[in-house]
């Protein structure tokens, strides 16, 4: 389970996607969140699966790499998509059983509300699979900074942003290695009714949670210690910069973003 969560990591590559400005990946991001809930036909999810396996290519990532990003919530689609069936009511009824009916338009709307979540991942992924936490703070530093004049803690909030895409990989790592511990201790988290399984979890999410403060605290000590401030003024080691690239990925993206959305 622990191996199937890609949520925060980053695979590192020289790939056209890799080389591009964080902010031109976040930027089109937000276009392409915006585009998926414009699409109301199998069609235009078909155009965007053809984006995403495109993307992929330009990512030098193997497809099923990404895809492991839906196993996580895989039952969350489910549950959603079978609450949407039994409890809209939309279009004709085409099965009764007793009190419950289920309708064509349910149906429909369970299916495309299941593939905007699955494709809102997808995207999400392949942003922080292409773009360091750094660079991720860095955009978003950036794109905020209007933000400034408004006495906002931009610097807080990307830093923020920072540590927690950073720790995600780390926090999952020592539960994967909390769990071995418990197993070989002789906890079974596979057998046993729901109330069991919830009753085993409480042995993983008290040292998680310890391991979690003690990690927060060492970290707030060390920045205090090299008396870090997040204000506006501070030294960019690397000077984000738009490239030919960058515009050309907005020009095309865009297009293909509203291309769809019309169909």
């Amino acid at each position: 389970m622990i191996d199937n969560i890609i949520i925060g990591q980053y695979v590192k590559s020289d790939s056209f996607i890799h080389k591009l400005d964080p902010r031109t990946k976040i930027i089109l991001n937000i276009f392409y969140i915006i585009g998926i809930f414009f699409i109301n036909s199998l069609i235009g999810y078909l155009g965007y699966f053809f984006i995403i396996f495109f993307i992929t290519l330009l990512c030098k990532i193997r497809f099923y790499h990404i895809l492991k990003a839906l196993k996580t919530i895989s039952l969350f689609i489910v549950f959603t998509s079978l609450f949407n069936i039994f409890f809209i009511k939309e279009g004709e009824v085409i099965l009764s059983l007793g009190f419950v009916e289920i309708y064509d338009g349910a149906i429909m709307t369970s299916i495309f509300i299941a593939l905007r979540v699955i494709f809102l991942i997808l995207g999400s992924t392949i942003l922080t699979l292409t773009t360091s936490p750094t660079e991720l703070t860095d955009g978003f530093e950036s794109l905020m900074k209007p933000l400034y004049k408004l006495k906002v803690p931009v610097g807080e909030i990307s830093l923020m942003i920072s540590i927690a895409l950073r720790f995600i990989p780390t926090l999952l790592d020592e539960t994967d290695k909390i769990i071995k511990a418990q197993k070989s201790r002789g906890v079974d988290f596979e057998s046993g009714n729901l109330v069991e399984k919830i009753k085993n979890i409480i042995p993983i999410l008290i040292p998680l949670f310890v391991n979690s403060f003690r990690r927060a605290d060492e970290l707030a000590i060390a920045m205090e210690s090299r008396c870090y401030n997040g204000s506006e003024n501070r030294f960019k080691f690397r000077v984000l910069k738009f490239s030919i690239n960058d515009y050309l990925s907005f020009v095309v993206f865009i297009l293909v973003i509203v291309l769809l959305s019309f169909l």
